[in-house]
């Protein structure tokens, strides 16, 4: 038992230096270190996060422009045998997220307006098939009340942020001319592509 207890103290008392050490370290960087050396921590998440599915996703996009550019080299679009129509049907429809991706692109969509502090008191969501077989819309509509330029801003970012949304319908209205609040009414479609 004593040699047990002989390893236990040790890893207590290595366990003690190095909270030692950190405390010493932190207390060497000082606030603005640890600050920095947080922010670089968040830098490292944010890359595998968001930055290196959206490279992966990037690259998929250019293979595929790559493959379609590269089979319709002949004049009207005609294929020289490297792609079918129903090769190329697959790449156009994966280009397009399914529905499932509805509530990601919708917490942009909400991030986007919090960015810009605009006030969406309600939505509208509406879904309809389009006239291709495998397509189909999401029509959202937003009251928005906030000022001109935020609203324009956040348009932007929608767009920008979600690139299967487009904007089919922007009302703007001043209640009275010195108002530097408007009211705006905003419809976006999310293009999806049916889940197989």
């Amino acid at each position: 038992m004593v040699p047990n207890k002989l390893s236990i103290e040790l890893n207590d008392s290595s366990h003690g230096l190095m909270r030692a050490r950190f405390r010493a370290g932190v207390k060497k960087l000082g606030a603005a270190g640890v600050v920095g050396v947080g922010i670089f921590a968040m830098c490292g998440a944010l890359y595998f996060s968001a930055l290196q599915p959206g490279e992966t996703r990037l690259q998929l996009m250019r293979d595929r422009v790559a493959l379609i550019e590269g089979a319709g080299s002949k004049p009207g679009g005609i294929s020289d045998g490297a792609l079918t129509q129903t090769e190329q049907l697959a790449i156009f429809y994966g280009s397009f997220p399914t529905k499932s991706s509805v509530p990601a692109s919708l917490a942009k969509i909400y991030a986007a307006a919090a960015s810009e502090s605009l006030d969406i008191d309600q939505a509208d969501y509406k879904v309809s098939r389009t006239g291709l077989e495998k397509m189909s819309r999401y029509q959202i509509t937003l009251p928005i009340r906030g000022r001109y330029s935020r609203i324009h801003k956040f348009l932007i970012k929608v767009l920008k942020d979600v690139p299967n949304a487009s904007l089919e319908h922007v009302l703007f209205e001043r209640k009275k001319i010195g108002d530097s609040s408007v009211d705006a009414t905003v419809i976006f479609v999310l293009h999806l592509v049916s889940e197989s």
